[in-house]
């Protein structure tokens, strides 16, 4: 459809052209409920979590809390500061996939990656999921 009409807007404007104003509209709270509630607070409750796997004395809410206040600052900082602070998470992460990419050919040209893995680890032990999927 974009390539057929090539508009500025997004696709609502598709759902509204098509289908009419409270198509549009239900789409704009199905995008809110997602994309401003639902998945943010997935993602504090993932760090909440990864937080106590490694820290179990912290509650999963108080980490959840830190986060949401860090982020919440950095997005409500300056334009310029925001700037260098996504530099610098973005030099983080092509730092860590390099660092993983090294070390993982490391392990596969060193012979320190343990003991070999084979298609025979499938039936060696009893077979594949000899307990079912209740005890892996």
């Amino acid at each position: 459809m974009v390539v057929e009409e090539p508009v500025a807007g997004s696709f609502s404007h598709f759902a509204y052209k098509y289908w009419g104003q409270f198509c549009r509209f239900r789409l704009w709270l199905e995008l809110l409920g997602t994309v401003r509630f639902s998945w943010p607070m997935a993602e504090l409750t993932a760090v909440g979590k990864y937080i106590q796997f490694w820290y179990p004395e912290i509650p999963t809410w108080v980490s959840a809390a830190v986060f949401f206040v860090v982020i919440n600052a950095i997005n409500l900082t300056n334009v310029k500061v925001f700037g260098e602070m996504e530099f610098w998470f973005a030099i983080i992460k092509v730092i860590a996939v390099v660092a993983m990419i090294i070390f993982g050919g490391w392990l596969l040209f060193s012979g320190n990656g343990g003991p070999q893995a084979s298609v025979s680890n499938l039936w060696d032990q009893g077979g594949f999921l000899p307990h079912g999927f209740t005890d892996w």
